[in-house]
């Protein structure tokens, strides 16, 4: 059940995220380069922050592994804000209740455990 509320929660917000289209405009997604020139956007982060607090919550001692780390949300602020809307959007968890937690969820993909979260 973990596993399905954990695909559940990033299909909720990539689904939030995803562009529209009308007859009239297209809305672009928005996508940051990252130091390898590969491509990382809202949904990447947002849905591996919400996908990480669940399997975390239900399995605190175990080490998980993912693509994205947190350090591009920790020095773009205006990136940081469209990741925290759209969590806030579809989320009611109350474990991502602050810019930390959401960037520790984050960083559990990097194999990091609560008490190597840097706080600054």
């Amino acid at each position: 059940i973990t596993a399905l509320q954990s695909v559940f929660a990033s299909c909720r917000v990539t689904r939030h995220v995803q562009p529209t289209t009308t007859k009239s405009k297209s809305i672009n997604i928005d996508i940051v380069s990252k130091q390898d020139a590969s491509p990382v956007t809202i949904g990447d982060f947002a849905s591996q922050a919400l996908a990480l607090q669940i399997l975390h919550d239900r399995f605190p001692n175990d080490v998980f592994i993912a693509e994205e780390g947190s350090e591009a949300l920790r020095n773009d602020e205006s990136l940081w804000n469209k990741v925290w809307g759209a969590v806030n959007n579809v989320s009611d968890d109350d474990d991502l209740d602050s810019k930390e937690r959401l960037l520790s969820a984050i960083d559990y993909g990097q194999g990091v455990k609560d008490d190597e979260h840097s706080t600054s």
